[in-house]
């Protein structure tokens, strides 16, 4: 049983776990053999107190092995949160940040397995922070800086990645595993694609407000009596053929009295 509650409530890493429990049992086995009331249930008694010393023991040092290694993971996964944080708001320090983690797990104490699992997370989740933060500040560099083309050799577009294997010249995207670097390649694209539309969204509005706009100055110039070829002209940019044709039109009766159409307002009013 209190091998059950030290455990349960033992400090991260479970420092000095083994032998603080080993010694509280020696006391509280040399107290029990006091209590035998013959010599032979003191030898009985002593024998499996030795035994369950041997049992408890090895469980204890099992215990804080395992939990010195967990402590040890946490450590190292809090390290690689910590850096991957970095990445997203300064990707250019990800080759001496990631060197300093993998230095790190490296050089502690804990079995190759979990240390070859810990690199595999640095480097992943490190290198993905850093190649998401390029792609977030602007997805056309981060392809350019692999060497990706939207259009190929004979000038035809891509409908591929192409080989994403090789060296690109980007570390972070080059520190990946061939499926991460597909996966951070579709992103890019993706906002890529997402961003030009935005942007080919907003220009239209906005070329449709300019153009509403111009046509509004020239009937206004128009109907002040005040239209000529310099308004006409200036606006003629963003004019089409046809209302350019149109205005210059206007020009040939400037004299011409305006007419009202009763019915046709009536019917602009219906």
């Amino acid at each position: 049983q209190q091998f059950l509650d030290r455990s349960a409530n033992a400090e991260p890493g479970a420092p000095e776990f083994s032998p603080t429990f080993v010694k509280d049992y020696d006391e509280y086995a040399n107290k029990l053999l006091e209590t035998a009331p013959t010599k032979k249930a003191k030898a009985f008694l002593q024998s499996r107190l030795g035994e369950l010393r041997g049992q408890l023991g090895d469980r204890a040092m099992e215990f804080e092995a395992k939990a010195r290694v967990d402590w040890r993971n946490d450590q190292f996964t809090q390290g690689i949160d910590l850096t991957a944080k970095l990445m997203n708001t300064d990707p250019g320090q990800f080759k001496p940040a990631i060197a300093e983690q993998l230095a790190l797990i490296d050089s502690a104490a804990i079995p190759p397995v979990q240390k070859s699992a810990l690199r595999e997370k640095a480097i992943t989740q490190i290198s993905k922070s850093a190649v998401w933060s390029q792609i977030q500040k602007s997805p056309d560099a981060f392809l350019n800086s692999i060497g990706f083309s939207p259009v190929d050799k004979e000038g035809k577009v891509r409908t591929s990645a192409g080989d994403l294997k090789g060296e690109t010249g980007n570390s972070a995207f080059d520190a990946l595993p061939v499926k991460e670097r597909t996966e951070m390649f579709e992103q890019a694209i993706r906002l890529k694609n997402q961003l030009n539309s935005d942007v080919e969204r907003l220009a239209t509005a906005e070329n449709k407000r300019l153009r509403e706009e111009a046509e509004k100055s020239v009937w206004e110039a128009y109907g002040n009596g005040k239209l000529n070829r310099a308004v006409i002209e200036k606006y003629r940019p963003l004019l089409s053929g046809a209302e350019y044709g149109s205005f210059l039109k206007l020009l040939e009766k400037p004299d011409a009295p305006v007419k009202s159409d009763p019915g046709t307002f009536r019917e602009f009013q219906r």
